[in-house]
Parts: structure tokens; sequence; C-alpha cells
């Protein structure tokens, strides 16, 4: 299974409500391109960034669409295999 997440902001030194600020940031860059979920599925590891989860697929041809179509509204991609 392949993982595309949303990157964001880095993490490092911030307490609670900034990590928070940074999250809605992202949410709020989403919300501006037209694109909005009914759950925010947030996505914790040894990155510590921002990362928002945004499609799962068996095969990553089938998110070529999405993932270009994301880029080009200006977020940065990870894809994993796995989410830890």
């Amino acid at each position: 299974m392949y993982y595309v997440l949303l990157v964001g902001e880095d993490f490092d030194n911030k307490d609670f409500s900034e990590r928070d600020k940074l999250r809605n940031q992202l949410v709020d860059k989403l919300i501006k391109n037209g694109i909005k979920f009914l759950e925010y599925h947030w996505i914790w590891d040894e990155t510590n960034r921002v990362q928002l989860l945004v499609g799962s697929y068996h095969d990553l041809l089938d998110a070529k669409d999405w993932i270009e179509f994301l880029k080009k509204c200006g977020f940065t991609i990870r894809i994993v295999e796995k989410i830890p």
C-alpha cells in the first residue's frame, strides 16, 4: 500500500498550540485550492513535520493525477509504503 502525504512545516521546538497553527495553515491552503476532507488524518513520525494523509493506493500509478494536481497547487508531497 502506498500513502500520499502532504508535508508542511517543521515541528522542532514548537509547543502544542504552535503545532496546531501549523496544521491549520495546511488545511487553510487546501481549502483555498478547493479541497476539503471530511476527516483529517495527521501522521507523526521521525521527520517531525506536519504531515497529512491525503490518499492510499495499492498501485502508485493510480495516484499519479492526484499527486500532480497537488504539486501544481504548491504542496510538498511525500509517498510512503507503510505508515509507521
